[in-house]
């Protein structure tokens, strides 16, 4: 693992100030996006670090509603609160904005790419060109641009590899034999003597890696491998085990006693108990890894060509693609089927996961034949490097997402650049590949873009929505997740808590959906106040679905792939509150709650929902409904007709029957029989009777509107009906206007769809 030969433009400019190159290029990429809001699991960092400010001792100690239900910060966060520390200093002199914490993540994005281009040098020929591959792929340019603790830990974990490997090269000078160690120079004597601090600086670093994520536990059998292959027998290098043991027994410690658990093997538990199940299985999921892998690491799939010799990257690629998509399209392995929506381009989104899945495969070779080639400690330790990750991100972890893949990211950079080495020779890299690196640079900035503006989206909307829906007197609810959440927190709003809320007449709930923390609100007990979507510019969608495929950076439940072309257009609802209605759902798994920390499951919300005043109901007004309803049921329509008529001549306040007397003057089969002035007249006092709060009324309103021929009006009120549905869990109401959405999208009645 000797640092490789240095070629004459190690003499440049560049070559002298590779740090000053390196900074600057982390200030273009990610300088213009430092004001992005807070989004994912930004704000449990955020959070975290306020109640530091004030309980520095007692960092996890707050109270959160992340998962519907009020609890513990500690069993919220499942991550340690080194980064959180970071926050509370920082802000504490230039307040809780983003542009500060976006500063301080900056700094580690630094932190991380210079350690990667030290230990380039040590691993490879070309450390600039590895650096900047590192850096332009997805994984780390788009965690670079959160607030969450990946980057950070990379940034201490490669900096931990890069010492003890220093450590291990000047330790391996001791070994002399003793006529010469007798004779040594006097200047190697502090060298060798320095190992043994070096190796106390690896552990420390280590241990600060874990104290950020503790997914970085991973780091200690790497450096143990690194110390038996470079050192071949115990000595000093086990202190760089020792030290971050230390921190991990003394943090379950301190945790235990603070909080009734140690909370890095409590998080191993939530793992297991958490794991996500693919559709697919075991295979779906391996699959599914390979996509992120290769997703994550893009540039390197764009280097291919020049990674290979043309035979095998041609023989070799196509038949890799060929049978992963002959395999999506006979066999259903479960990797693109679950997640199919009507209107998609089903071959196009088969082909992007399948040259993803390619490109995580491609990774795997690349570490192989490295290791094949050479034999060597160095590539032994990135072969055991790279598997280790993925093993990791892609099995024991309780999801897959494209973060858990970043501590690999230093090796595929460093093993592309030796693939690209031993391809084109030492010194002759062809100018040719600035082509493909260049369009990684314009990708991975894409995907930065597409994220900087959904995450704004939801800061943008959130202060809309309290702006104009905060109603006086009363309480302004949410239920979404992210960035949504805690904008509108800040801005007076409340999470919705199934366990403990309770909701009264003039509230209003804000709704951003498919963000998580959403469940259904109690039918007939809101209406629909208003509706919207995001529009955003970006070409690419890293978090949803869209006419293209769906994608899941964040996480892999969401989508198979980490990225998909087209916009992610996010949908908001405002909802009024007409009934009291007192959530008191329980968990689950209740007991494990309480006896184990775990984090609470529910299987859907329990409400009492205080009854609205009502009349007494006329018996012979029901017996006229019921007779109706028969003859409807029947197909004689004109009767039907007579006996709504009648029941309303008895009530003319009666929203049935002004409802169901609407609906046959709107769909009747009998074209003589349909009147749809009187049908809008008749649905809109029923839905003005019910105060708006029933979907299918609303529905009929819409079907009113297209046959009296105004079909805006009719896509409105359909789109009305279907997000309340959408809201209170009606699922076939929803599903029935949707169709019905796109029936007066293209002009026709309901009526239409019986003609011949």
């Amino acid at each position: 693992m000797m640092a490789q030969p240095r070629d004459r433009s190690e003499r440049s400019w560049i070559s002298r100030h590779p740090f000053l190159l390196i900074g600057l290029i982390i200030i273009v990429s990610l300088g213009p996006f430092a004001n992005k809001a807070i989004q994912t699991d930004d704000a449990l960092f955020v959070w975290t670090g306020q109640w530091i400010q004030h309980h520095p001792l007692d960092f996890l100690g707050g109270k959160t509603n992340w998962w519907l239900s009020t609890v513990p910060m500690w069993m919220a966060n499942w991550n340690p609160p080194l980064l959180s520390y970071f926050f509370a200093v920082v802000a504490s002199i230039f307040g809780w904005t983003e542009i500060p914490l976006h500063v301080v993540t900056m700094g580690f994005a630094f932190a991380a790419a210079a350690g990667i281009y030290s230990l380039a040098k040590m691993w490879c020929g070309r450390p600039l060109l590895a650096t900047i591959i590192a850096i332009f792929t997805p994984a780390f340019l788009v965690s670079s641009n959160t607030l969450m603790c990946d980057v950070p830990m990379l940034a201490f974990w490669v900096w931990s590899v890069v010492v003890f490997e220093a450590a291990c090269a000047a330790a391996s000078l001791n070994w002399l034999p003793a006529e010469l160690w007798a004779v040594a120079d006097e200047h190697l004597r502090p060298t060798m003597a320095r190992s043994n601090w070096l190796f106390v600086l690896a552990g420390l670093l280590a241990g600060l890696a874990i104290l950020t994520k503790y997914s970085a536990m991973m780091l200690l059998p790497l450096l143990a491998a690194m110390g038996v292959l470079r050192l071949r027998k115990p000595g000093w290098w086990l202190i760089a085990l020792i030290v971050p043991v230390i921190f991990i027994a003394c943090y379950e410690l301190l945790t235990a006693k603070l909080y009734g658990h140690g909370l890095i093997f409590a998080s191993e538990r939530y793992a297991r108990a958490f794991q996500y199940a693919f559709p697919g299985g075991h295979t779906a999921k391996m699959m599914i890894a390979l996509s992120f892998a290769g997703g994550s690491f893009l540039p390197v799939l764009f280097l291919a060509p020049w990674l290979w010799h043309w035979r095998t990257w041609v023989i070799g690629g196509t038949a890799i693609l060929g049978g992963l998509i002959g395999a999506f399209a006979l066999y259903n392995p479960g990797v693109v089927e679950p997640w199919y929506s009507a209107g998609w381009d089903r071959g196009g989104f088969r082909l992007e996961v399948a040259l993803l899945v390619t490109a995580g495969v491609q990774l795997i070779l690349i570490a192989a034949v490295d290791l094949w080639h050479r034999r060597d400690p160095g590539s032994i330790a990135l072969f055991l490097w790279m598997i280790g990750v993925f093993f990791f991100a892609g099995v024991l972890n309780w999801g897959i997402n494209a973060r858990s893949f970043l501590p690999a990211c230093p090796v595929a950079a460093i093993l592309t650049v030796r693939r690209l080495e031993i391809s084109n020779g030492m010194f002759k890299l062809p100018l040719s590949l600035v082509a493909p690196i260049s369009f990684a640079v314009f990708v991975g900035l894409s995907l930065v873009f597409a994220d900087f503006q959904t995450a704004n989206a939801m800061r943008s909307f959130a202060r809309h929505i309290a702006t104009k829906y905060r109603p006086d007197g009363h309480q302004l609810w949410i239920e979404g997740h992210a960035g949504f959440q805690y904008y509108l927190q800040v801005l007076g709003g409340k999470s919705v808590d199934i366990e403990r809320s309770t909701l009264m007449p003039g509230d209003v709930v804000a709704v951003c959906w498919n963000t998580g923390n959403n469940v259904p609100m109690a039918p007939g007990t809101v209406g629909t106040v208003d509706a919207f979507q995001s529009d955003p510019a970006s070409w690419m969608n890293l978090s949803g679905q869209n006419e293209y495929g769906v994608a899941g950076f964040y996480g892999a439940d969401v989508g198979p792939v980490p990225f998909v072309i087209g916009k992610w257009k996010q949908s908001f609802f405002i909802a009024k509150v007409l009934s009291n209605v007192q959530y008191r759902g329980r968990p689950a798994n209740e007991r494990a709650v309480a006896q184990n920390g775990a984090v609470p499951e529910f299987q859907g919300p329990g409400w009492h929902i205080e009854p609205e005043p009502t009349s007494p109901e006329n018996p012979v007004v029901i017996k006229q409904l019921q007779t109706a309803a028969q003859f409807e049921q029947n197909g004689q329509e004109t009767e039907a007709i007579q006996w709504y008529q009648k029941a309303l001549d008895l009530d003319t306040t009666n929203a049935e029957a002004l409802n169901n007397l609407a609906w046959l003057l709107a769909t009747a089969n009998n074209p003589d029989l349909r009147d749809g002035s009187r049908a809008v007249q008749l649905a809109f006092q029923a839905v003005k009777m019910t105060e708006g709060r029933q979907p299918v009324m609303i529905g009929t309103l819409a079907a009113a509107f297209a046959e009296n021929g105004d079909f805006p009006k009719a896509l409105i009120s359909a789109r009305v009906a279907h997000d309340l549905a959408q809201l209170t869990g009606q699922t076939e109401v929803m599903a029935r206007n949707q169709e019905l959405m796109d029936l007066y999208a293209r002009g026709r009645t309901v009526s239409s769809l019986r003609s011949p």
